[in-house]
């Protein structure tokens, strides 16, 4: 009977001890592609639609989280220009270690049609329809950037 008690204590502090280390991560935030809620936006210059991307992460340090500022960048492909900057809100962290991961879901709202002959969020009915592709990356407290990941492509109705 004893000896069965000492082995269930061995067991469970095993499993505790297993269950509070953090995974190990790297300490340069790494982001993979999730998901996105659709693939097709109305063009507007007032934030009338939009898309949900989410997108997962991992940073062994868990320094991701800036205080009053920004840290996911999105970048417009069509133009390697600054689209939007988000704030990542505040993640626990795993076990007791400083290691981190899980998904960040962010809407990304809609922009104008590009055409090559003309002025952007334009009516034209020769250009019914524009496509783009965005980056995303984040930067941790530390300066560490990111992989970069792309969304699919995003389609714009022009009309």
């Amino acid at each position: 009977m004893f000896m069965k008690k000492i082995i269930f204590y061995i067991a469970a502090l095993f499993l505790i001890e297993c269950c509070t280390q953090a995974p190990d991560f790297s300490e340069v935030p790494a982001i993979s592609f999730v998901s996105m809620s659709r693939n097709t936006m109305k063009q507007s210059k007032f934030n009338t639609d939009s898309i949900r991307v989410v997108f997962g992460f991992q940073d062994g340090d868990g320094d991701i989280n800036i205080k009053d500022s920004a840290n996911v960048f999105i970048i417009d492909k069509r133009q390697n220009a600054l689209k939007d900057r988000y704030l990542i809100p505040m993640v626990p962290k795993l076990g007791s270690n400083k290691g981190i991961s899980g998904e960040i879901s962010i809407t990304i709202y809609t922009t104008c049609c590009l055409p090559p002959n003309g002025k952007p969020c334009e009516k034209l009915v020769d250009f019914p329809r524009d496509s783009l592709v965005y980056q995303i990356y984040i930067i941790d407290k530390a300066g560490n950037k990111s992989n970069i990941i792309e969304t699919k492509p995003i389609f714009i109705d022009c009309k």
